[in-house]
């Protein structure tokens, strides 16, 4: 409300890179892929009015020209600081004291061994600022510009913190910081680096400023530091960025924003059937998978590198020395894979080869487990199997009747002759569970064979049926009359991802329109939006329409109608002779398979009848906290994935019969 917020970049001149790989860099920009840039140093000028708050990339060189006495002050007591102050605060804004009585003024910038620069201004910035402490001894400036409007210790008033802390997070941890001045400005841009400077959306709060901060910020070790050719590899920029964030997140205020990585929760959506290998150039990978290939899968592999193969030691100082040996430089995925190996002291290209050049699978099954002559006291024989391409080091938990429990880990070299190995033991009562991945560190397609019990598996009761399954969930959601009654439903809830806000709305009019919309609001990005009106098809990816076959509407139908179950069609289902566990809950599985082949595995509790889970080949969600809502129960919680992101939905509002129009589905 008080005024433009200004956000530039791409607008100086750049050097085409030539590197001795691949010579001069000519792909050009098709929209999926960033940049490849040369180093260089920026000096700048920005003319402005006097009224504007400058800031840019590197450091002022002209501050008495451009700043009263009273804001050096105040920048001085900053810039000695650890706790944030005030530069510029609200009632500033109004006044006319804050500014020099010129009608232009000019800011003079100088940016040292960069590769770009961006810069912000605007009248409605509050502007404060604190020190950063670097490893050398160097001091720094963390700072922030946000409007009035994004104020507040739960949002941008914490920013400046922020900053301070991922800077000197990571500087500690892999590489010094190389600019004098870290600058997070607020406005439109949800999310975008550039050399000590970054723009981030200034409606983000809580954990989603800080992710958005620590990410952005993370941006400028890679590619900004360590300087990969993002044309062709978006992994060695987002995907090391997205690594280098969690481990960050993790100890930032005593883990205040940490959510541990589900690997688990990523594994369809990573694997799925048209999953591509990162090792392809952004501008080929399919739409719908390049958050995975980016960010999610390289990101997931070096914490399998670190937590389960290096280990953490051996990792950081390999991953430390990559950076240091290629600052500045312009290293391809081989100088990555050759630094890991040269410095992590083994042979890794078994790893590399099956994460990164492959879109391999992996399935680590528990086939067996008897005891030694059949006596308990001389040890247990467990079988373990690798079902899939993919190979990885074992984890095992084992719990024994007498309340015992131990961790077994296997090296990924047992897999070297057979995908088959049996190891001893040394059991002193009878086992009730082995668990493969207890801590769910690996994206297994199969979790199914993952865990053996002492327990004898639970068989469907006689009489049972895939359609009297069916028919006792939709008794016990209020029954067919009132789903029949349903005109028109629509649902919206509401998550986090990392303590970033995202909200999904799903409408449904009939059986023929149908609605289904996710948006991350504080960077302004719809990831997702779908829509079918009879015969009309369309879907958007990231801001991309998705081409889509007359065949995808029955998948899409089948996978955006809330209640799917009173619709079945023309598809087939099939009742598993078995209950599966989900959490606490024995559940009926009944597979649905669809005209076009797909299917899609339903959870239904034995005792509530009510769909706990649903599985698909994209991922899966799990369903609870049923609530009525005009006479039929509606689950309130939902757990599932957003581009590779396990996040849990509650429903906010819910509505039936509220009078959607045809408009409702455009």
């Amino acid at each position: 409300k008080n005024g433009w917020i200004y956000e530039v970049a791409q607008w100086y001149p750049r050097m085409e890179v030539y590197d001795d790989v691949l010579g001069w860099n000519t792909i050009p920009y098709l929209g999926s892929s960033e940049f490849y840039l040369d180093y260089g140093d920026f000096d700048y000028t920005i003319t402005a009015p006097a009224d504007l708050v400058v800031v840019g990339s590197g450091e002022l060189v002209n501050p008495t020209e451009v700043y009263t006495p009273a804001t050096i002050a105040k920048l001085a007591k900053a810039k000695a600081s650890d706790a944030t102050i005030s530069i510029k605060d609200s009632s500033d804004i109004a006044g006319t004291s804050f500014y020099p009585k010129k009608a232009n003024l000019t800011w003079h910038f100088n940016c040292k061994n960069a590769r770009d620069i961006a810069w912000a201004a605007s009248k409605a910035f509050i502007w404060d600022a604190a020190k950063i402490n670097l490893p050398s001894g160097k001091k720094g400036l963390a700072q922030s510009v946000y409007p009035i409007e994004s104020q507040g210790n739960n949002a941008w008033s914490r920013s400046t913190e922020y900053v301070k802390n991922c800077i000197e997070l990571y500087s500690e941890q892999w590489f010094e910081y190389t600019y004098p001045v870290a600058t997070n400005v607020a406005g439109i841009v949800g999310g975008m680096e550039y050399p000590g400077i970054v723009f981030c959306g200034s409606g983000s709060q809580k954990g989603g400023l800080w992710g958005v901060t620590n990410h952005e910020f993370g941006h400028n070790w890679f590619p900004m530091i360590v300087g990969s050719n993002e044309r062709k590899y978006a992994w060695m920029d987002e995907g090391f960025n997205t690594f280098i964030n969690d481990v960050d997140t993790k100890v930032f205020n005593k883990g205040e924003y940490n959510e541990p990585v589900n690997a688990r929760g990523q594994t369809r959506g990573m694997f799925n059937p048209t999953a591509d290998p990162i090792m392809n150039t952004p501008d080929v990978i399919q739409n719908n998978y390049l958050g995975y290939a980016a960010y999610n899968k390289p990101a997931l592999g070096l914490h399998i590198l670190r937590n389960n193969i290096l280990g953490v030691d051996r990792f950081d100082y390999a991953f430390k020395t990559y950076i240091k040996r290629w600052a500045f430089k312009h290293p391809t995925p081989w100088d990555f894979f050759r630094t890991m190996e040269n410095v992590g002291g083994e042979d890794l290209s078994w790893f590399f080869r099956e994460w990164f050049m492959t879109d391999w699978k992996l399935d680590q099954s528990i086939k067996e487990v008897k005891y030694v002559s059949g006596d308990v006291t001389k040890g247990a024989l467990i079988t373990i199997e690798n079902l899939e391409e993919m190979a990885l080091p074992v984890t095992i938990s084992i719990k024994e009747e007498n309340g015992k429990t131990d961790t077994i880990k296997l090296p990924v070299e047992i897999w070297q002759r057979s995908n088959k190995w049996t190891f001893k033991y040394k059991s002193t009562s009878k086992l009730v569970n082995v668990t493969i991945d207890p801590k769910l560190e690996y994206p297994d397609v199969n979790v199914g064979n993952n865990i053996w019990t002492g327990i004898a598996a639970k068989a469907v009761p006689a009489g049972v049926t895939a359609n009297s399954v069916i028919d006792a969930y939709v008794k016990a959601i209020g029954g067919a009359d009132k789903i029949k009654a349903i005109k028109d439903i629509s649902i919206t809830s509401v998550g986090s991802v990392q303590g970033t806000e995202v909200i999904s709305v799903v409408k449904q009019k009939g059986n023929d329109k149908f609605y289904q919309e996710i948006s991350v609001p504080a960077a302004n990005i719809i990831p997702l939006k779908a829509i079918v009106n009879g015969d009309s098809l369309s879907m958007q990816q990231m801001g991309q329409n998705t081409p889509l076959p007359a065949s995808a509407k029955e998948g899409l139908i089948a996978n955006f109608q809330v209640f799917p179950e009173a619709n079945l069609g023309t598809t087939t289902l099939a009742l598993a002779p078995m209950l599966e566990s989900v959490g606490d809950a024995m559940a009926y599985v009944v597979t649905v398979t669809l005209t076009s082949g797909n299917k899609i595995s339903r959870y239904y509790d034995e005792k509530s009848g009510l769909k706990i889970k649903e599985v698909t080949a994209t991922g899966a969600t799990e369903f609870s906290n049923y609530q009525e809502v005009s006479g039929l129960k509606i689950p309130y919680s939902k757990k599932t994935e957003v581009a590779g992101q396990a996040i849990e939905y509650k429903v906010k509002e819910a509505k039936i019969n509220s009078g959607l129009t045809d408009a409702d589905f455009k």
